[in-house]
């Protein structure tokens, strides 16, 4: 599954998702911090829109299979 952390993700970016320590606590629970493909590309999404990469921020939020936390993310601005 591909995650933000194929993308050479920044410490800074990590903040974004609870920090890097937060991110290794979870993994020490368990296993990984991505349990679906809705995850991931949810993350993606945000990873890719924070760089200003809207068309790759569009495709992976395309993927989503439950586009319901979309209306979230965008009713939050």
């Amino acid at each position: 599954m591909e995650t933000i952390f194929d993308h050479n993700v920044t410490d800074e970016e990590l903040k974004r998702f609870g920090g890097r320590e937060c991110m290794e606590w979870i993994r020490s629970l368990q296993g990984d911090y991505y349990l679906n493909s809705d995850d991931a590309n949810y993350h993606l999404g945000l990873l890719f829109s924070m760089r200003g990469d809207k068309a790759k921020a569009d495709y992976y939020f395309g993927k989503m299979k439950d586009k319901s936390r979309l209306q979230l993310t965008w009713n939050v601005y």
